[in-house]
């Protein structure tokens, strides 16, 4: 399977399934918590499977697509910075 193809596999059903949850969760804590506590957990636990599974396949794959060989690990660093830079900035707009 081509890298290109992960991403059309991973990402929609990764934020599809982890909105499910999320959303589940928002609508129903106090009833899923009454059922068991247990149920809670692992749906909790399944938000960060699919989170992995899905939005965080990007950040790997993406520079793959995207960079040539010769300059794929130092522009994989500056895109990561540049992610990492994001909330820093936000801190210092909107305080």
């Amino acid at each position: 399977m081509h890298s290109a193809d992960t991403l059309l596999v991973c990402v929609p059903p990764g934020f599809t399934i982890m909105t499910v949850i999320l959303i589940i969760l928002a609508a129903a804590i106090t009833q899923i918590k009454a059922v068991s506590v247990w149920l809670f957990i692992v749906m909790y636990a399944l938000t960060f499977f699919f989170a992995n599974f899905g939005p965080n396949a990007t950040t790997f794959v993406t520079p793959v697509e995207l960079f040539t060989t010769k300059y794929r690990s130092t522009l994989h660093g500056i895109s990561a910075a540049c992610g990492e830079s994001s909330p820093l900035q936000i801190i210092y707009r909107f305080p």
